[in-house]
């Protein structure tokens, strides 16, 4: 299964461009009609290059889509195989003329920076959106934090793993010690009986 990403040419500023692997950015503005982007994933998976057809079943429609390049793009929504195309071009093919699926919000920010205001958007977007019975999805932070949360449960693990090996590996050393002790009990009796101090007799032990 491929993800198919229908961008609206127009509204990519806040998500960049997507950058042709080996080369420069390509904009969505400048695929033609029935041409598409491929990701290095649904390359890979579909064996495809530049110039090649697909053929592509979408509720039981057959489209036929032409591969204008491989990219690189974060914005599309997948981190799977995803075949990217103009909005415009995607709603006459799947017969959704000026329908929308989703609507993405890029707040400012790099990466990581950008997640610390999501709270501020969906209270700004609440008096817009809930009247038309639409709701916020902060797809972003809830992925971060999902990850957030894998990573400490790895790293409690790992400790707790941790201390384990440490505390057996001291317990190990302990009984082996005492065991050597019980072996030579009566050695170290005779030891002190002809006049070896408990000192002395430690220091040789060790």
């Amino acid at each position: 299964r491929v993800s198919l990403s229908a961008i609206d040419p127009d509204r990519t500023d806040g998500f960049g461009h997507p950058k042709e692997i080996g080369g420069g950015e390509l904009p969505i503005s400048s695929l033609k009609s029935g041409e598409v982007y491929l990701n290095k994933d649904a390359s890979q998976e579909l064996n495809a290059s530049p110039g090649d057809e697909l053929r592509v079943f979408v509720n039981n429609k057959l489209i036929v889509l032409s591969v204008a390049a491989l990219v690189e793009y974060k914005g599309s929504g997948t981190d799977g195989p995803a075949i990217l195309m103009s909005l415009p071009d995607a709603q006459g093919a799947l017969d959704r003329e000026g329908q929308i699926k989703h609507i993405a919000i890029s707040n400012s920010g790099n990466g990581l920076s950008s997640i610390d205001y999501t709270e501020d958007v969906i209270a700004e977007l609440g008096p817009t959106v809930t009247p038309l019975g639409l709701e916020v999805d902060p797809t972003k932070r809830d992925a971060i934090d999902f990850v957030n949360s894998l990573g400490s449960t790895f790293t409690s693990f790992f400790v707790t793993f941790g201390v384990f090996s440490i505390a057996a590996g001291i317990m190990l050393i302990t009984l082996i010690f005492v065991m050597l002790a019980a072996e030579r009990r009566s050695e170290m009796g005779m030891a002190r009986a002809v006049g070896t101090k408990r000192r002395h007799l430690i220091q040789m032990f060790l």
